[in-house]
């Protein structure tokens, strides 16, 4: 199963941050992966276990995902470490 991965760039209070999410089917357990950059730099990275091996699920997992970094940002969780 191939799934495309989500890509946004957000600025927040002038800063820009860009996330990524993929689904790794490769490994032994299959993995959603979040990664939030800011000016190139790993800010945060959230791995989890994925629900379900079909695609479906995946891709509904993958979007809960990606939007719970976007509203992390937005929240100003990065924010004190500007």
């Amino acid at each position: 199963m191939a799934i495309g991965g989500l890509m946004h760039d957000i600025k927040h209070r002038d800063r820009p941050f860009h996330i990524e999410t993929e689904y790794y089917a490769g490994t032994a357990e299959r993995r959603i992966v979040t990664v939030i950059y800011e000016r190139g730099t790993v800010r945060k990275k959230i791995s989890s276990a994925a629900e379900s091996g079909d695609e479906e699920t995946c891709r509904a997992q993958m979007t809960r995902q990606h939007k719970e970094a976007l509203q992390a940002i937005v929240r100003g969780e990065f924010d004190a470490t500007a």
